[in-house]
This record gives C-alpha cells, structure tokens and sequence, in this order.
C-alpha cells in the first residue's frame, strides 16, 4: 500500500468527502508531534468535519514496488470516491523524496485535476502568489506595503550584474531562490568593512549567513557566491545546506523566456525586533504573530529567539502569551505596551488596505477569477522610517502556529495551552468553512 488512512479521527458519515493529505513522517519530520503526524493535521480535519463534511486523513509511504500502472489504479479509485484533496506538504520536502512517493503524489494530484476536482491550494494561485516572484510584483506596484529595491533575475549574466551593483548601492542584500522552503538557498550577503571600491569585484569577499541556517557563515569572494548560489556543491567545496544538499537549479537557457530563478533586496535590519506574520483564510484575517529571530540571527527561518501572539491586550497578559518551545528555555524581555498596540494596529491597517492591493496582484498576474487562497500568509518587517514593508506570501502549506506546541519528538496536543488549542480550533474552523464553500461552488 502506498497510501495509509488513520482512523484515530471519528468522522461525519456525509456523501460529499475530501481527503487530506500529507507525506511520511521520515520525509518531513521537523513539522511531526510525538506520533509522526503533522502537529495541526487533524485539527484542519476537524474544521471541515464541523463545517459538514467529511475529510479522511492519508500519508504518502514509500513503496519502491510500485509501478505506473498501480499509481494509476491507486488514483482512480480515490479520485472517484474524494471530492477534493488538501495537499498539506512542504514543496521543499520533495526534492528528497523517493521516487515513488512523487509517482503517487503527482499521479494523484493529476487524475483528481483531470475529474474536475477541488485541490487546496489552487496551482494557478501557488505558482503565482506562493513564489518570490509575487513579492517582488507587490513590492513595484504598492507604494506603501513594498520594499523598495527588489528584483528578480532570469539569467546569470543578469544576477551577477544586478547583485554586483546591488551590493555597491546598499552594502547588504538578501538573495532567495524564486521557489524554495524553510530558507534553503536564502542568504544574507554583505560587504566587509574593509571593501573600497565602488562595486565588489570577482575577487572581494562578502560576509554571508544561509538563512535557513543562522549557523552556517561563510567568507567568500562574490564570484565564488555566486558560483554556489547558481550550482550547489557541483561547483564549490562549502559545507552543504541542512536541507536539499545546497543544490540550486541554473536558469533553462532552452526556453525562449526563461523562468525567474531568483530574487534579491534590500536587507532591513529591524528584523532583530522581530517579523509579523499575518495568517489569513481567504480574506479574513485569523492570526497575527511577532517572531524574533535567535541570537545572533538574521532571519526567523534559521531559529526563532520567541514566538509572540499580537493583540490589543497588554503584553503583559500572560495568559494571551506563547513562546516556541523549539529554541528557547526562557521567556524574553516583554517589549512595551506602546510597541504591541502598533503591531495590533499595522495587523488591521493591512486587513483593510493592504488586500486591495494584494487582490490587484492576483488581477495582474491572470488570477481574476480566483479567490485569495484558503489559507496564506504574509510576512512583515518594519523599515528604517517605522513603516512595515512585505517580504514575502506564502500559501503552500501555512501551519496554525497556535498548534505549534504539539510539534516535537516528545509533543503532542496535550502540550498545547486550553487557550491556544481554543483559538487554534477556531482558525481551522474559518478554514473548514472556507473549504466547504469551495465545495458548493464546484461543478463535478
């Protein structure tokens, strides 16, 4: 069997069932409780339950028996008995996965788009909203949510140039694959002190942190960099990333118009004040963060130092507190009352004005008849001037971070606060009615 059931979960006996789906533990595990399941699988599930449909939770195991035609068989029965698929897997995760699993997934997704299936998220949204290239669009058409200074490469001639006179323009860049996961591949690159010239030359070194890795710094002459950023290990002897080898595709120079395959901008430093990630259901807004990064980092992907919920409370209130238990021990210094209300209030400045401009991206980039996605998000960082600018939407597999203390090797969801697990509940209810409407929309 490629696909296993868990049947730990009661469900609704309704005709109309969707499936949930997610990969083998052993493939994905830092997103894992104590069982092996993802730590906010079965609360998503609960919420289409209670929203009056049936949702069956699946694993992707590897069987390396499997052959094409039992891929197929294995896709036309669910295919015909499942309504809808919500496909819960880091992308990033793939690129180590057996090939069998990817045969089950890929057949899987293909034949439920071919019967007129709803698939969560949208491919159409994921490759346009979920990529870097989204980010860079919002931040040339918004004025007020864009970070000024962001561009996409095509070419490598394009991105040694660009970044070259990037670099001689503002000393430190942010340099990010166009599609990637947790990091891998995003690099904080900076010149030295000690750089004169006007623009680095092949020779100079730069000051270069791997985000996905706080720990993983490097010294490096800019040609050199640039020779890793575009080929991995192939090429240079670095230590290799903590997820994917530290491999990275080079632009296809066979197509007439090549893909994006990379992003860099300005870095702004108020990130060690920490980033407010917005979690949003389709328009709505459900979850509002603050995630400072661990000591001596320059990005929460590589670490976290504190996870804060922002509200309009006191941040005093501890009851309305929730720390990552992942990388600290002890609870941080509480920023002042002043300081929380303003994240509170840039939460609803963006829920109000920043989604027009959100819905114009979609518009531009072909998506005018899509809604926003079931579940997205949108990651902040305050610049120079106190104005908080976008860095970055994701929509491929957004976790409910009120979940998050069920994550762990010896966690589950008895380590979740009743309080947080309430509220944590009600995002994956929004969710379950968000998907529940897209079922009565559909045409099967």
């Amino acid at each position: 069997m490629s696909l296993n059931t868990n049947t730990n979960e009661a469900c609704n006996l309704k005709k109309t069932r969707v499936m949930l789906l997610e990969v083998d533990a052993t493939l994905s595990p830092t997103d894992r409780d104590k069982h092996g399941d993802r730590y906010d699988t079965f609360a998503i599930a609960r919420g289409v339950r209670r929203a009056g449909v049936r949702c069956d939770v699946f694993q992707i195991v590897g069987d390396n028996s499997l052959r094409d035609d039992d891929a197929n068989k294995l896709a036309a029965f669910y295919s015909k008995r499942y309504a809808g698929v919500i496909v819960r897997i880091n992308p990033g995760c793939l690129q180590t996965a057996p090939a069998c699993v990817l045969l089950v997934l890929r057949t899987l997704i293909t034949r439920m788009r071919l019967e007129k299936r709803v698939i969560w998220p949208d491919r159409a949204l994921t490759r346009h909203f979920g990529s870097k290239i989204s980010a860079c669009k919002f931040s040339t058409s918004s004025k007020t949510w864009g970070i000024s200074d962001t561009r996409v490469y095509r070419y490598e001639s394009e991105f040694i140039n660009g970044l070259r006179g990037s670099l001689g323009r503002t000393r430190a860049r942010v340099v990010k694959p166009i599609y990637g996961w947790c990091g891998e591949g995003v690099w904080f690159c900076s010149r030295l002190e000690t750089a004169v010239d006007p623009i680095p030359k092949d020779d100079e070194k730069l000051y270069l942190m791997e985000m996905s890795a706080n720990d993983h710094i490097e010294c490096r002459p800019f040609r050199e960099f640039v020779e890793y950023f575009l080929y991995g290990t192939q090429r240079t002897p670095w230590r290799a990333s903590k997820r994917g080898g530290g491999h990275y595709d080079p632009p296809d120079r066979s197509m007439s118009a090549p893909e994006p395959f990379a992003l860099e901008q300005r870095y702004l430093p108020n990130i060690q004040n920490g980033e407010l990630r917005l979690v949003f259901v389709r328009e709505r807004l459900v979850e509002s963060v603050l995630r400072t990064p661990a000591p001596r980092g320059r990005s929460t992907i590589g670490g976290v130092g504190f996870t804060r919920f922002v509200t309009d409370d006191a941040p005093d209130d501890a009851a309305r507190m929730q720390v990552s238990f992942i990388f600290i021990a002890t609870m941080p210094t509480m920023t002042t009352v002043r300081a929380e209300s303003v994240r509170a209030q840039v939460a609803r400045e963006f829920e109000a004005s920043g989604l027009r401009e959100v819905y114009r991206l979609l518009f531009d980039d072909g998506c005018a008849s899509a809604a926003l996605p079931a579940l997205w998000c949108v990651d902040l960082i305050e610049d120079d001037d106190g104005a908080y600018k976008v860095c970055e939407f994701n929509c491929s597999c957004v976790g409910l971070l009120r979940l998050l203390p069920a994550c762990g090797p010896t966690r589950s969801a008895e380590n979740i606060p009743a309080i947080d697990m309430d509220l944590g509940n009600n995002v994956a209810d929004e969710l379950g009615l968000a998907i529940v409407a897209d079922l009565a929309n559909a045409r099967f």
